[in-house]
């Protein structure tokens, strides 16, 4: 639309030309739908909210099928989600905040800018578990290999589900992770660039027809460079200035996350070999999440590493087969085993697995998964309770 600008003294100027902005998402309100408090690193694990976070069903009977290795999984879950203001190991809470930020928007609850984290930090805790679940770690994964190929995966999936209609259960999550496999250099250097943010709006630069289906329905086609994706980002929870922006390079889709009014602006980017993982809130918050050992596609062992000593694992199975870190270099030898994601020095192996033979921990502090392991130094679960916390 073009109009004449008239100024305070009678003058008008030249005309200048305006077009509306051309936006597609949902109706989310700072002020109103938003935490006001920022992500934080302290978490209150108890065995209450392990019972939360997989279900009090089977927390039960996997202790009982399983007593020691679901107590070493819970110690894990324990260490991780303290949070490191208490010596654990997760560095925020943003997956657990980002999810149930969604969660108060779509039951139409409009008091998440008054509600303290002291109200929910038990519900932030479990929820925030689920991350440890076989479904995420694998979901996560198999992401995290597709590499640079995520960032339009996700940018579809999302600008798709406010294209046709979005609800609490296709409300899509946002996930930075790293490009690559878990073996590859560098993968766990870029753990701490992880982090998860709930998207609202697309944002369509000057000229853009908007977003638009393929015949079948089933995706986006329209052109995503220079589209902004506005987020909600729990580590700046009061600015709605934090976007992600993509750019096509060499027929591929990047991107680079800005923090308006932040120095340096891009807190993330493409460049640094970080690429976009998503989840549905209903996958993530409302659904069944297992323990890795466990449902129909579970994992019979999760050898779990860093709970004992600095030692890194090398594993080795009755065919001379390794995973683990073998000669400074992170093996997967054996079919279907992984380390564990967002979890440095720990390793599941899949069920059916050959029985474990020779050594697998190159410290001096570890403990067997099965009779026929044996390791460089055999400790009795007593003095491996003494000394898990070191």
């Amino acid at each position: 639309m073009a109009h004449p600008v008239r100024n305070p003294d009678g003058m008008t100027s030249n005309v200048k030309s305006t077009k509306k902005v051309l936006e597609l998402g949902i109706p989310f309100q700072y002020g109103k739908h938003n935490f006001a408090f920022a992500n934080f690193k302290d978490g209150v694990p108890t065995m209450a909210t392990f019972k939360e976070t997989f279900g009090k069903s089977e927390v039960g009977f996997m202790f009982f099928k399983r007593p020691l290795l679901t107590g070493a999984f819970y110690k894990f879950y324990e260490k991780y989600l303290l949070g490191e203001d208490k010596g654990g190991l997760a560095t925020g809470f943003c997956t657990s905040m980002s999810s149930l930020v969604a969660d108060k928007f779509w039951k139409g609850e409009n008091d998440a800018f008054v509600t303290t984290k002291a109200k929910l930090h038990a519900r932030f805790t479990a929820v925030h578990g689920r991350l440890l679940s076989r479904d995420s770690l694998i979901h996560f994964h198999d992401q995290s290999q597709k590499g640079i190929d995520m960032v339009e995966a996700t940018a579809r999936l999302i600008e798709t589900v406010f294209l046709k209609g979005c609800d609490g259960d296709q409300a899509p999550l946002l996930f930075f992770i790293p490009s690559g496999a878990v073996w590859d250099k560098g993968y766990f250097s870029k753990l701490g660039s992880t982090h998860c943010i709930m998207p609202y709006k697309f944002q369509y630069p000057a000229g853009h027809k908007g977003a638009k289906l393929n015949a079948a329905k089933t995706t986006t086609i329209d052109d995503l460079h220079d589209v902004k994706l506005y987020c909600w980002d729990c580590n700046h929870p009061t600015n709605p200035d934090c976007y992600i922006q993509f750019r096509k390079e060499k027929d591929k889709l990047h991107f680079d996350y800005h923090v308006k009014g932040n120095k340096p602006e891009i807190k993330v980017s493409s460049a640094e070999g970080i690429t976009l993982g998503n989840m549905s809130n209903g996958a993530y918050l409302y659904s069944d999440h297992d323990m890795p050992f466990t449902g129909a596609f579970g994992l019979t062992r999760f050898v779990i590493d860093f709970l004992l000593s600095p030692a890194d694992l090398e594993i080795t199975d009755v065919k001379g087969r390794k995973t683990g870190l073998v000669n400074g270099k992170l093996l997967s030898g054996i079919p279907g085993s992984m380390p564990c994601f967002l979890a440095k020095g720990a390793y599941m192996l899949p069920e059916g697995a050959a029985p474990l033979a020779g050594s697998w921990a190159m410290g001096k502090d570890c403990i067997p998964t099965t009779p026929s392991c044996r390791t460089v130094q055999q400790l009795s679960w007593k003095a491996w309770r003494q000394n898990r916390d070191r």
